[in-house]
């Protein structure tokens, strides 16, 4: 029970980009057939991009696993490490105040695949580190995908309410760092690369 429960963190943790991209795609259309065929195709892109990567990020590890054995908590804990540093610098740093008018601008199926796999990068690098302490990886490959799945689906359906979350996203950002950080430490600690 407290490995599903660990496997909802992560993909909260992982989610919280899609989520956002999600939430401003909603925000661009108020016609509703459009604003449910928007949320399907966004959804649908989001939660198979973070079912897929980590599997990616899994098997390239176990490829080279026999190599890393002895330094792999450490790689694991250097992704995590810095995919947080990564979502905290994003949080704090200045963005450019007509992005979301681009985004809407600029709405198609490329545009939708291209952001996909941008906010799946950190879910490739959580399967890595899934995969270099040979852990399992189906479970939570499928719980990160259905759970952004749903995120992004509601996101857009209800762009326009939750476009004041887009004002809490930082607080979201640092508490996936946070738990995406913790995951690591308890790596090392589970490994006994550092003790307490």
């Amino acid at each position: 029970m407290i490995v599903f429960f660990s496997y909802v963190f992560i993909a909260l943790a992982l989610s919280v980009d899609a989520l956002v991209c999600s939430i401003v795609y909603g925000k661009c259309f108020s016609d509703a057939r459009q604003k449910l065929k928007v949320a399907f195709i966004v959804s649908i892109f989001f939660g198979l991009f973070q079912l897929i990567m980590p599997l990616i990020g899994y098997f390239l590890a176990y490829t080279i696993s026999g190599f890393i054995h002895y330094v792999d908590h450490w790689i694991a804990f250097g992704l995590l490490a810095l995919v947080s540093l990564k979502m905290l610098y994003d949080t704090f740093k200045k963005d450019d105040e007509n992005k979301e008018a681009d985004q809407c601008k600029n709405f198609s199926v490329l545009a939708i695949f291209i952001l996909a796999i941008a906010t799946s990068i950190d879910a490739m690098s959580v399967g890595f580190s899934v995969g270099a302490v040979n852990n399992p990886i189906i479970s939570l490959a499928t719980v990160t995908g259905l759970i952004c799945f749903i995120l992004s689906f509601g996101g857009c359906m209800l762009g326009q309410v939750l476009n004041k979350i887009t004002s809490i996203s930082s607080y979201l950002n640092v508490f996936a760092a946070l738990v995406l950080l913790s995951i690591g430490i308890s790596v090392l600690i589970d490994h006994k690369a550092i003790t307490f």
